[in-house]
C-alpha cells in the first residue's frame, strides 16, 4: 500500500512509472513461473496479491499476458475456478490482438481458457474452443506433433465427460498409436495415454 501510494503520489518524470510498472511485471512473472506446483504457493504469496494489481489494470502487452498466465495457472490450482476463467479471458484477448489467431501463445491461452470452462462444467464451451484449438495446429503443426496430440488428448476428455465414448476412443487411440512409435511403450506421455484410453474404454 505505501509503495503504490508513494508512485501515485511522486510518478517522476514523464515514461518513469511505465517503465518501473514494466519492471515490476517482469520481475513477478519469474517470481511465479514456480505456481504449477501447488506446493510453492506459500511461499510466492506476497507476490500474488501485486500481481492480482497489475492484471486487473492490465496492459496489452507480451509481459502482462505471461503474468496473467502464471495468475491463471495459480488460481486453477487453487480450484478459483472463476478467477482463472476471467483472468484467462483476459490473456486470450491480448495474445489475439498482439501475436494473432494462430499463434502458439494464443492457441495455449485458447486451450487454458477451455480447461477453466470445463472445470466449471460448461463442456459444449470448452468443446468449442478446444477444436478450435485442435483445427489450429493439425494446420500449423501437422497431425504427430506434441501440441496437436495433446489437444487431440484435451478434446477427447471433453468429448467423453459429454458421453461421446466412440469419439474420445477414436481420438484417444490415434494418439496412443503415435505416441508408442514416436516416444516409445514407456514413455510417460504414452503411459498418459494409455490410461486415458483405458478409461474410456
Amino acid at each position: 500500500t505505501l509503495v503504490s501510494r508513494t508512485m501515485q503520489a511522486f510518478p517522476g518524470p514523464d515514461g518513469r512509472v511505465d517503465s518501473i510498472r514494466a519492471s515490476a511485471v517482469r520481475a513477478l512473472g519469474d517470481r511465479l513461473s514456480v505456481v504449477d506446483d501447488i506446493g510453492t504457493h506459500e511461499g510466492v504469496s506476497g507476490f500474488v496479491a501485486h500481481a492480482r494489481h497489475l492484471v486487473s489494470v492490465r496492459r496489452d502487452d507480451a509481459d502482462d499476458a505471461i503474468l496473467a498466465d502464471w495468475m491463471v495457472l495459480h488460481d486453477f490450482k487453487r480450484g478459483e475456478f472463476r478467477s482463472a476463467h476471467t483472468l484467462a479471458r483476459q490473456v486470450l484477448e491480448t495474445h489475439r490482438r498482439i501475436l494473432g489467431a494462430d499463434h502458439p501463445d494464443t492457441l495455449t491461452s485458447m486451450s487454458n481458457l477451455a480447461e477453466t470452462l470445463q472445470s466449471q462444467g460448461d463442456f459444449a464451451g470448452a468443446r468449442t474452443l478446444q477444436e478450435q484449438v485442435l483445427e489450429a495446429r493439425h494446420r500449423v503443426l501437422g497431425n504427430e506433433h506434441r501440441h496437436t496430440l495433446m489437444s487431440m488428448n484435451n478434446l477427447a476428455e471433453t468429448l467423453r465427460e459429454q458421453g461421446d465414448l466412440a469419439g474420445a476412443r477414436k481420438l484417444q487411440q490415434y494418439t496412443l498409436e503415435v505416441q508408442r512409435r514416436i516416444l516409445g511403450e514407456e514413455h510417460p506421455h504414452t503411459l498418459r495415454s494409455m490410461n486415458n484410453l483405458a478409461g474410456t474404454l
